[in-house]
């Protein structure tokens, strides 16, 4: 399974639908842009706050994966990142369904 997000990410990423960095995920979830949010496992607490608050407002899913921010990073193009927020509505559908499917559907 986690090769499967790994590789809708990296589609998600050449086509330029990724947005790194908290206050662009924020900005993106808050202007409808977003339409789902991934947070590296060893996210520190406070992004993940920050950034969950917005995607309750705005209702948009958000999910722990199980990459470090090292291997998330690498997933999306960086070298290093807590979160990413998948900006276009395909790659969000398929990247929920296969996060549903590692986290037993726990947001």
């Amino acid at each position: 399974m986690a090769d499967k997000l790994s590789g809708l990410l990296g589609l998600a990423r050449r086509a330029g639908k990724i947005t790194c960095g908290a206050d662009a995920i924020v900005r993106d979830v808050l202007r409808g842009r977003a339409k789902v949010v991934l947070f590296a496992s060893d996210a520190a607490e406070r992004t993940v706050k920050n950034i969950a608050a917005a995607c309750r407002e705005s209702g948009v899913e958000s999910f722990t994966v199980p990459y470090d921010k090292v291997l998330l990073g690498r997933t999306v193009g960086r070298d290093e990142t807590a979160a990413a927020a998948v900006c276009d509505g395909d790659f969000a559908a398929g990247i929920s369904d296969i996060c549903r499917e590692i986290t037993g559907g726990i947001c």
